[in-house]
């Protein structure tokens, strides 16, 4: 009875487009919310006996132990009336029990590289990433600077259908088909990297130890795409010199680095035609990307452990700008010449 309770639940939840559903237990009551993005309700409840049942069905549905459930831990349910994606998160109290399932909504409308704000040249690069089959790409940003709308718009350009690909994501807020979603965790790490996956997707990547993890899954065959937080593609490369791994490692593995921030979109009549699509916008990207070829790998290799004297970093800019390099200023003059950009 409780199983079918759970599925009329989910069915509900997934129809109505509910952001999540709280469930509180106790030996009273049973009680059920489900809350909207506009800050509706609907709440009801049921006899409190039915609660230890309810959550020993709910476990056995999802296939999850005691000991296998980690916080926030993501889910998928394809049944014949519904599919549905979510976390959960169960925090047991002295009362009872409360099941926090936070209902994730597929990224249907995701924004194309051009729509971000991508021109011509660095469009160019970006279709690279196609060839791309093992090695690690990162896309960088100051906080808050767009670094995830680009790598979802990245990853809809891979026939994701020829990866096993895995995302390690604390909180996705959109899915992508054909990802399947786990919170970071030394256990999932294991999990991936024991697994016949090859694609490896990290958003929001922090510390040293994931950094390190990162690599040496790319140094096994794998495709790694991350972001992670930086004000400039430099500050990357010497994040990575500095990590305590083979400088040939961490110099073989590096395929492209996207640096963005947004600016403010202007609002005047020099828009050119083509950028139609951003009237809606408010900012759009200004980007520099490095493709590590073989004369740059060349270097950094022979010369990384340099990376604390000026002159490494002023002949590696000098090879860099060889490449078709445009930094992060040369695309924002840009696009200010063009009008798509306030100055």
């Amino acid at each position: 009875m409780s199983k079918h309770i759970i599925h009329k639940l989910f069915n509900h939840g997934a129809k109505t487009g509910a952001d999540s559903l709280v469930i509180n237990t106790s030996k009273d009551s049973l009680s059920f919310s489900y809350k909207f993005s506009d800050s509706e309700e609907q709440n009801f409840s049921l006899p409190g006996h039915l609660g230890p049942q309810i959550l020993k069905d709910l476990r056995q549905i999802l296939k999850i132990s005691d000991s296998d459930l980690q916080p926030n831990q993501n889910f998928e349910l394809k049944e014949k009336e519904y599919q549905l994606n979510f976390s959960l998160n169960i925090i047991p109290n002295k009362n009872g029990d409360k099941v926090i399932i936070h209902i994730l909504k597929k990224n249907d409308k995701s924004l194309n590289l051009k729509q971000l704000g991508f021109q011509r040249e660095n469009l160019k690069e970006l279709e690279k990433i196609k060839k791309i089959k093992s090695g690690l790409i990162i896309i960088s940003s100051p906080e808050n600077n767009g670094k995830s709308t680009t790598l979802r718009a990245i990853l809809n350009k891979l026939d994701l259908n020829s990866f096993n690909a895995y995302c390690l994501e604390k909180n996705p807020k959109n899915l992508i088909p054909g990802v399947n979603y786990l919170v970071p965790s030394e256990n999932n790490w294991h999990k991936i990297l024991s697994h016949d996956c090859n694609l490896i997707i990290i958003d929001d990547l922090k510390s040293e130890s994931d950094w390190i993890k990162a690599i040496n899954a790319a140094d096994t065959g794998r495709l790694v795409i991350i972001t992670t937080r930086a004000e400039s593609s430099l500050e990357i490369i010497l994040k990575i010199l500095r990590l305590n791994l083979p400088l040939k490692l961490k110099v073989d593995t590096l395929k492209m680095i996207v640096n963005q921030r947004l600016a403010d979109l202007s609002r005047t009549d020099k828009i050119k035609k083509g950028w139609q699509s951003l009237e809606k916008r408010t900012k759009i990207a200004v980007s520099e990307i490095i493709n590590f070829n073989s004369e740059l790998k060349k270097y950094l290799s022979t010369n990384g452990h340099k990376h604390q004297s000026e002159s490494f970093w002023k002949e590696l800019n000098s090879l860099i700008g060889k490449n078709n390099f445009k930094s992060l200023n040369q695309d924002l003059k840009k696009k200010i010449k063009n009008g798509s950009v306030k100055k």
